[in-house]
């Protein structure tokens, strides 16, 4: 089972805003987020600076954005 759906199982208040807080952003950039932090454990600091500036380079071209309704929940669109 994947880390954000134990969250699902725990029952407390650190968890439910965890929660909040995983499903108010983009699922692309934590995947992406996710992936520099795991890769960059094994990297130098001038490595993981280059691959942080490759990347928001890439994604500032990539049109991902979201539809945000009145009520302020974002419906995410995907542009690849």
């Amino acid at each position: 089972m994947d880390r954000r759906r134990r969250l699902h199982c725990l029952d407390s208040p650190w968890a439910a805003a965890t929660r909040d807080t995983l499903d108010a952003v983009s699922p692309q950039r934590l995947r992406i987020t996710h992936a520099l932090l795991m890769a960059g454990s094994q990297r130098t600091l001038r490595e993981r600076l280059d691959a942080d500036l490759r990347l928001t380079r890439s994604t500032i071209r990539t049109p991902t954005s979201a539809l945000v309704d009145k009520d302020r929940t974002p419906a995410w669109q995907y542009g690849y």
